[in-house]
């Protein structure tokens, strides 16, 4: 049920307006009345509506100036009816400044008020599933910097919390099957790696997440394989850890059916500081060392069970640095065909010959060009296109033909900001300028700079200057 505030000085109005319309039929909670502006900020927090109807005429603090500090109370902007006895051309044009939905002249119509809680409804619905969209890329940017650096998002305030999720390595994509679900609660980030579909789903709810996997991920594990990880929370503690547990469990799948492998070896794992020393050998592009470096791994496991399942995740690793165009479908399927069928030590190093020596050449060969000249880029089109909410890790990566998480590890190295946080101040900056040199609403500059959630824009606003929007342009306009 949406939450709904009535704010009106006389009683008689005020109770009128409580029985206006049915509001449970409209599946609207009466949460709280005030009978002014003053009164209405003290039970806001508490109240956190999601509709506010008020008039604009009363005592201590009018409806406009109660508007104009909603923001510093609540971090998600109710959606505002005004109701007024003055038929004023300026009240109206002050009250589109503020974005609100509907101005209404008493006495109200209840047929028209309910047009404009039907509409205001309407609105959040929508808002809801912009933020939804916002949170997924948020998601999927946190993934790319934690897999690309194995370290904390630097971005996690902007992150869901709490938030309980699964890690799932599949041999098919699952974005289809997540996509028929549409549960508005659930966020999912999808990446291919290796030829291999690497997924993040999760809820708020952890009830929400249990019941997910007893009722779908169940059915999707019977027709193809798939490794789940446990459920965890906390992104930044845990993400590594769940990719790791997702990644074993595909490859007990994968060998399930290969007798001559030994089942009980699979909790072999490719640390995190092994993937560094790879990483850091490839960036220093001295091809004998990256071979050095791969050869002493290998030798530190004896059994060929357990080499080949590290040549599995090193295989995945560097897939994870290059585009879907840089490894050819022959690769990956020469790959995992030749690895099936590995008996003894020359067999696995045809398979490292063959399929991953022309990952590691390719790798090398990208780290050789100057990582500048792509920043530069990356950061050009950043600022061509950062009043787009679309603007994604992702899409920067395929204008410049890099793999996200290449373009991930690159950024962070040389600007030490990483993607999301200069996006953010780049948008923040010019917020700024509209604030001050114009008079435009908060939410249309709010679109303006690419984010079409008001709400989230204010709390990223305040998080990055400290002020909340109209405070800002209080203070320095």
């Amino acid at each position: 049920m949406l939450r709904l505030m009535i704010i009106e000085d006389e009683l008689w109005m005020r109770r009128g307006l409580e029985k206006i319309l049915d509001w449970n039929q409209l599946n609207i909670q009466l949460v709280s009345s005030a009978r002014s502006g003053q009164e209405a900020l003290e039970l806001m927090e508490e109240s956190a509506p999601d509709i506010i109807i008020t008039d604009i005429k009363m005592p201590k603090i009018d409806g406009f100036g109660m508007l104009n500090k909603i923001s510093e109370v609540l971090e998600q902007l109710p959606k505002i009816i005004i109701i007024s006895g003055y038929d004023d051309f300026n009240y109206a044009k002050k009250a589109i400044r503020h974005g609100v939905v509907d101005y209404m002249l008493k006495p109200v119509d209840p047929e028209e008020l309910k047009e404009t809680i039907i509409r205001s409804k309407d609105l959040i619905r929508r808002e809801e599933e912009e933020s939804q969209k916002l949170t997924n890329l948020e998601l999927k940017n946190a993934v790319h910097e934690i897999l690309a650096f194995h370290s904390n998002y630097s971005n996690s305030e902007s992150l869901p919390s709490p938030f309980y999720f699964h890690v799932i390595f599949s041999s098919e994509p699952l974005h289809e099957s997540l996509e028929k679900i549409n549960n508005k609660k659930m966020y999912y980030v999808s990446l291919v790696i290796g030829g291999h579909y690497l997924t993040m789903m999760g809820f708020i709810q952890k009830d929400a997440l249990s019941s997910y996997r007893e009722n779908h991920l169940a059915k999707i594990q019977k027709h193809q394989a798939v490794g789940v990880s446990d459920m965890k929370s906390n992104i930044n503690d845990n993400f590594l850890v769940a990719y790791k547990e997702a990644e074993q469990a595909f490859q007990a799948t994968y060998y399930q059916n290969m007798e001559y492998h030994n089942v009980r070896e699979l909790t072999t794992i490719l640390s995190r500081e092994e993937e560094t020393n790879i990483l850091t050998s490839l960036q220093k592009g001295d091809k004998r060392t990256v071979d050095r470096v791969i050869d002493n791994l290998l030798k530190k496991h004896e059994q060929l069970e357990q080499k080949c399942i590290i040549l599995f995740q090193l295989y995945l690793l560097l897939s994870r640095y290059l585009t879907p165009e840089q490894i050819s479908s022959s690769n990956q399927s020469m790959f995992f065909y030749k690895l099936r069928y590995v008996y003894t030590l020359e067999d696995l190093n045809d398979v490292y010959s063959t399929a991953v020596d022309p990952l590691i050449k390719k790798l090398i060969q990208n780290f050789k060009p100057s990582k500048t000249s792509y920043i530069v880029k990356a950061k050009e089109y950043i600022g061509a296109h950062y009043n787009e909410a679309a603007l994604s890790l992702d899409r920067v990566a395929a204008h410049l033909n890099l793999s996200p998480a290449y373009l991930s590890f690159i950024f962070k190295k040389e600007t030490g900001m990483n993607f999301t946080s200069h996006v953010t101040r780049r948008r923040v900056e010019v917020a700024k300028e509209y604030l001050i040199n114009s008079q435009s609403p908060i939410y249309e500059i709010s679109d303006k700079v690419g984010y079409n959630d008001t709400k989230y824009f204010l709390r990223v606003f305040k998080k990055e200057t400290g002020f909340t929007p109209n405070r800002y342009r209080e203070l320095y306009k």
